[in-house]
């Protein structure tokens, strides 16, 4: 079995919770299976199989998703204790239930009815998120409510279930073929709003982000295993992105850099977007690994979990090295990239909060010393003054706004009448290019032919749609 068969695996060993709520029953063929057989818990397994089944993912897939509770029972019990481990790591910041409830019961809790303010006295209770899909024009429909519990008692969710599975499995249908991507944005779309766990635990976890995690766990172990390494498995790496508001918002002339001012605004905030992205992807590509193990990214902040190997650590090392390298030229050093990481084992994922505190403190560290192992780069000797500098960013320029911050203007141009966005893995003439991960933003009319001059690239192509869900 490959790294994209575990992760794979890993995204859909608990897709059976889903199924089983509808009340569906699950193949006949795993009819006489009991508890000896699927482990204590592991009933969904049935109705995990079955969606494997039922969509030709093959037997190891279905074996593994079936017996992740019991690997001994499996035909590949090292994968399979491989699938059950990382279940485990991502189900560690479950908080246990003072009572058994009714699986069918309960929606999804809002966290942030969760959060105490100290000067109130009490909670004010509960907040519950709709059980639908999500619909990024429609975010009024998933707006947290309260429901009072003497209404939520007997309260039966099944018809949402059966509703939503009908919606999910459709689109299913429509795959030619599974990659973890593909499969890892549709998941997001119809398993967010739905709790991994009800009976023992608080429902305050989403399905996808259990998914999500123990995909990414399941990747990392799978690596790290295969290299025979001992020791703590985890690497969680934080990137931070110093000198943002200096970047977007100084002018070094603001009369003579009047025009386009909106546009470059824009444009340098997604180019602030599009870098953190560019980053975090290539440092997965680069592992080996795929989108679920970027746990965050946006607002030049990344935090990605990776397997602990010497392989790893020197691609992390190397990347943060050619990132500020090129920062130092490209923006006279006003941008810098804070790398950090923490070797972590399983059970130190269950306080995850105190691993990004940890995290944050070596960021911190970074920022105070920035550039510290690329000073002959930093400290070079000017021949002579330039005769004319950029009116926006002050470098450099032999007009009055360099290229770099035109581009930065259309750029934002380009981007607000884009409709998809296309990553390509691999250095091009694009509208955006990062350390060898290129993007192009593309209108429903364009897109096609672009897509077909690209046809010829031998690499990793990702087409992602803008502002909805309906990307299949």
């Amino acid at each position: 079995m490959n790294l994209e068969d575990i992760q794979l695996a890993a995204l859909l060993h608990d897709i059976g919770k889903f199924y089983q709520r509808t009340s569906s029953p699950h193949s006949d063929k795993y009819s006489g299976l009991t508890r000896s057989d699927f482990g204590e818990s592991g009933a969904h397994g049935k109705w995990s199989a079955s969606f494997v089944a039922d969509h030709g993912l093959g037997e190891d897939i279905e074996d593994l998703v079936l017996y992740h509770h019991k690997p001994s029972n499996s035909m590949n019990p090292e994968y399979a204790r491989i699938i059950r481990d990382a279940d485990h790591h991502s189900a560690s910041e479950r908080e246990k239930s003072e009572s058994k409830q009714e699986v069918k019961e309960h929606p999804l809790i809002s966290v942030f009815s969760q959060v105490r303010l100290p000067e109130r006295e009490k909670a004010e209770g509960e907040y519950y998120l709709p059980l639908r899909e999500l619909i990024p024009t429609d975010l009024k429909g998933t707006k947290p409510d309260r429901i009072k519990r003497q209404v939520m008692a007997g309260w039966n969710l099944e018809r949402e279930y059966r509703r939503l599975w009908k919606l999910f499995t459709s689109e299913v249908a429509e795959l030619k073929n599974f990659d973890v991507s593909t499969l890892h944005h549709l998941l997001k779309k119809y398993t967010s709003l739905i709790p991994s766990a009800v009976y023992m635990s608080v429902p305050d976890i989403s399905l996808f982000d259990h998914l999500k995690t123990t995909a990414a766990l399941a990747g990392c172990l799978y690596l790290h295993r295969k290299e025979g390494n001992g020791g703590k498995p985890y690497l969680i790496v934080s990137g931070d992105l110093s000198g943002i508001q200096n970047f977007i918002t100084s002018v070094k002339s603001p009369e003579e850099a009047q025009k386009g001012m909106s546009k470059r605004l824009r444009g340098r905030s997604l180019y602030i977007s599009l870098l953190t992205d560019a980053v975090a992807n290539r440092i997965i590509s680069e592992a080996g690994l795929s989108q679920p193990n970027i746990l965050f990214c946006g607002g030049g902040h990344f935090t990605i979990i990776l397997p602990n190997t010497q392989e790893v650590k020197d691609i992390l090392d190397r990347v943060s090295r050619e990132v500020n390298q090129r920062f130092i030229g490209a923006f006279n050093a006003e941008l810098y990239l804070a790398l950090s990481y923490i070797e972590v084992n399983g059970d130190e994922l269950k306080d995850f909060g105190a691993i990004m505190d940890k995290l944050a403190q070596r960021n911190l560290r970074n920022k105070r010393s920035k550039f510290r192992e690329l000073l002959n780069e930093f400290f070079t000797f000017e021949e002579e003054a330039p005769s004319q500098t950029c009116a926006v960013c002050g470098l450099p320029s032999s007009s009055t706004i360099c290229g770099s911050c035109r581009s930065h203007e259309e750029l934002g141009a380009r981007a607000a009448n884009a409709d998809y966005m296309i990553r390509v893995h691999g250095s091009m003439d694009s509208d955006f290019n990062e350390g060898g991960i290129s993007y192009f933003f593309e209108t429903e009319d364009s897109v096609v032919s672009r897509l077909d001059n690209l046809a010829d690239f031998g690499g990793r192509i990702e087409l992602l749609r803008l502002n909805s869900t309906d990307f299949l």
